[in-house]
Formats: structure tokens, C-alpha cells, sequence
């Protein structure tokens, strides 16, 4: 796994053309960056005033000791130590605190000198140049996997599915991850930065821009509805896949009417794992802990779940569809809404479900544990073709079924279990 020194390394690769045969020029603060999967804070979060103890902490023990982290590691130490000929002071700490006082500077980047690099640490010099071809921007990197980002998928049912491939889903969590990283930090773009901005490196992402001048308060959602509007053209080209559209209402709508200015944990932690970019063996994993944990704890009569659990769907009456026959034949989703009730004992007024979150839980779970009962034409032989089945015919409710009960902070008791192998389960590896 590639750590946040694979972005920095850039940085004094470029050098090596553009900076090393001429004098020095001014600086600015180095490049955000962020190794997956467990996202740290923005160097330029702790570049202003270089508090060693405090970067220790944020940001070196919180890389692996990947050959990446110790590369990080030593270029971190360069950029703290390295003391020019004749100088009493560090030269990069005093360039980029003088950077900082230049508020209408349109240079964005702190640019770090190759020969500075090969006079301290020679080895990490050239070991840095060698590897600078692994580094790419993002809009790079997107124009040449376009094809490989999305796919469309078939069900029994003789449905296509456009899911996210997952090359794609692990860049989308990535980015999504850098920015939620980086806001914890408050460090936030307002959305001004462009494909060109990103880098990526192996498994690794990273803004490397440098945003400067005071912060409105919704620049953290300023930042999330860029992205996704950056990436969108990339993944839409052969349709909408599964649960994109709810994951940019969340950005656009959820962020700013649920979402409050001291509360956003819920939110990051909601969105960190989104359904959208999760892989559909975790979802379904998800649905059937649910289930049982309502089950095990009778959560259905238990406040504050029964809350979310007996309140409608926003989405309006979901038992219409299912409750009754099709043409007068009897579709799948009806055989699993009657499931063992005898045909002269159907009740439409009477139903086994009702239109609430709670019910609509427990019929997609049993939709997908016994689809394959009801569907002898056509055996269905991996248990995910169930799980997309169910999930295409049900979009609206995963996501707002999540977000509910992590926006009641309900993930934290009963959930916490089957949460925490959730969000486990993703994969955010670019180089797998």
C-alpha cells in the first residue's frame, strides 16, 4: 500500500526539470495527501508552522511501514531540517511561512529543489526521480480507465445492471475519504480545484492545491458536490449505475438540510462507506446483520430504533407493487410477500408487511434469501445476482435506511457490530 509520501515525492521529482539548474524561487505549502485505506490529515494542515511533535503524531505514525512510509518519513525530515549554506534558519519552514503572508500569490505550489535533496540525502534523491513515473493526475488517470470504471452487469431476471467496477468504486471512496480526511483537519477548498489538482499514486490520492482566504460555511459541501460533479462524466457515460444518484442527492441535498455545522461525524461516517461505492457481498452481509440484530433485540418496540424502524418510507407505499398479482400472474416479489400464506388467506387489508422502513428491511432480506425458491425457470447461482436484484428494484431504501439510523446516532449501539464489518468490508486499493 502506497503511503503520503508517494505525493511529496512528486514534488521534488519535478525538481529535477524545473527548479534544479535555476535560482530558488518563492514557495508555497506543500501538496494535501492521503494514503488509503486509513486517510490522514493534509501535510498542509501542519506545514505552517512545522510543530515537529505534532507532525510525529498526525501524520508520520499514522503511515505504514510501507517502502512508501519510509520514503515519507525522510523526505518529512528533510523538508523540516534542511538548512541552506550559510543560513541559521531551516529553508523550507521559513519559505513557507513567508508564503503564507502573501495572501494574493496565484502560486500554488511549494516547489522543493532537487539539488537541496541530493546535497542532504542523495539516495532519497535519485530513489524519488526514479519513481516519479508512477504518479499521475487525476483527470490523467480517469481519461485512460474510462472503460474500466463502470460495468454492466446481467441478472436471471435478464435485467442489466450498471454497477461500479472496482477500479471505480475504489477511486470514488478514495477521493470522497481524502476530502472527509481533510475537513476533520478543517481544511476545506470551497470547491475550487479542478481533475488537474488531483494526484494518485498506487493506492493513494491526493489534492495537492493549497486553498488560501477565509472559508464560507458550507465549503466542506462545496467540496463533496465538486468532486462528484468532476467524476460524474467519467461513470454516467453508459447510464446511471447502481446508487449514484442517491449518493449525489446526499451530497447535494442530505448535506446541507440533516447535516449541521457542529455535527458532521455521523455524516463522514455515513458517507466514508457510501452503498454506492461498497461492494455488494458487503451490502448484503449488512442487510441480513440487520435483520437479525432486529430480530435478536426486538428492536422493533425498543425506542429510539422504533422510530426509524416504524416510520413510512419517504418514497411512498412500497407493499402496492408486491402485495398484488402482475397481469395476473404472481411475480416474484409477490410469492416472497405471501410467502407461506395460504392463497384463500391473502389480505391486501391484512398484509404481512407495511409500508415502513422495518418491513421493507425484512422483505428485502427474505427477498434475497429465498429469490432462489420462487425462481425455478432459472437457477440463481451466486448469491450477489440476488442481492443486485433486490437492490436495483429498491434503490432509495438502503441509503436512506442508513442514513436515518447514522443521523440518530443509532449505529454506536445494537448496529455497532454489523457497522464496523461493513465498512471493513470495502476496497479501497487502486493498485489491486
Amino acid at each position: 500500500m502506497a503511503a503520503a509520501g508517494t505525493s511529496v515525492a512528486r514534488i521534488a521529482a519535478a525538481a529535477t526539470t524545473r527548479v534544479s539548474e535555476v535560482e530558488p524561487p518563492p514557495a508555497t505549502p506543500s501538496r494535501a495527501s492521503t494514503p488509503v485505506p486509513s486517510p490522514v490529515p493534509s501535510p498542509s494542515s501542519t506545514f505552517p508552522d512545522f510543530a515537529e511533535e505534532y507532525i510525529r503524531h498526525s501524520f508520520l505514525v499514522r503511515l505504514t511501514q510501507s517502502s512508501d512510509a519510509r520514503v515519507a518519513e525522510r523526505f518529512m525530515q528533510f523538508l523540516v531540517n534542511y538548512t541552506a549554506p550559510g543560513d541559521q534558519l531551516p529553508f523550507y519552514p521559513t519559505e513557507a511561512r513567508a508564503l503564507l503572508q502573501r495572501k494574493n500569490s496565484d502560486c500554488h505550489e511549494l516547489l522543493v529543489h532537487f539539488d537541496h535533496l541530493r546535497e542532504m540525502d542523495k539516495i532519497l534523491a535519485f530513489h524519488m526521480c526514479n519513481n516519479q513515473n508512477r504518479i499521475t493526475t487525476l483527470k490523467e488517470f480517469l481519461v485512460k480507465n474510462q472503460d474500466a470504471l463502470v460495468e454492466k452487469v446481467r441478472l436471471f431476471s435478464k435485467d442489466n445492471v450498471l454497477v461500479p467496477a472496482k477500479l471505480g468504486s475504489s477511486l470514488f471512496q478514495c477521493c470522497i475519504l481524502h476530502l472527509i480526511a481533510n475537513h476533520k483537519m478543517g481544511v476545506s477548498w470551497n470547491g475550487e480545484f479542478e481533475l488537474t489538482d488531483w494526484e494518485i499514486s498506487d493506492d493513494m490520492v491526493s489534492l495537492k492545491k493549497v486553498h488560501h482566504g477565509p472559508l464560507p460555511d458550507d465549503s466542506k459541501v462545496a467540496d463533496l458536490e465538486k468532486l462528484v460533479d468532476l467524476l460524474a462524466p467519467f461513470f454516467l457515460k453508459k447510464g446511471s449505475p447502481l446508487f449514484f444518484k442517491q449518493l449525489k442527492d446526499d451530497v447535494t441535498l442530505t448535506s446541507r438540510t440533516l447535516v449541521s455545522a457542529s455535527d458532521w461525524e455521523w455524516f463522514w461516517d455515513y458517507l466514508g462507506s457510501h452503498v454506492f461505492y461498497m461492494p455488494p457481498v458487503a451490502r448484503l452481509h449488512l442487510i441480513k446483520d440487520l435483520f437479525v440484530a432486529i430480530k435478536t433485540f426486538k428492536l422493533t418496540w425498543v425506542k429510539p430504533f422504533s422510530t426509524v424502524l416504524l416510520d413510512f418510507t419517504e418514497f411512498g407505499d412500497w407493499t402496492i407493487g408486491p402485495m398484488s398479482k402482475t397481469d395476473g400472474q404472481e411475480s416474484i416479489y409477490y410469492k416472497v410477500f405471501w410467502h407461506k400464506v395460504k392463497p384463500e388467506d391473502i389480505d391486501p387489508k391484512n398484509p404481512k408487511y407495511w409500508p415502513n422502513y422495518g418491513d421493507l428491511l425484512s422483505f428485502i432480506r427474505n427477498l434475497i434469501e429465498h429469490l432462489d425458491e420462487h425462481k425455478h425457470e432459472e437457477n440463481i447461482t451466486d448469491i450477489v445476482d440476488a442481492e443486485l436484484f433486490a437492490s436495483n428494484s429498491y434503490q432509495d431504501f438502503l441509503p436512506q435506511f442508513l442514513q436515518r439510523v447514522s443521523s440518530a446516532c443509532l449505529m454506536q449501539g445494537k448496529f455497532k457490530s454489523s457497522w464496523d464489518a461493513f465498512k471493513g468490508s470495502g476496497n479501497v486499493n487502486l493498485a489491486a
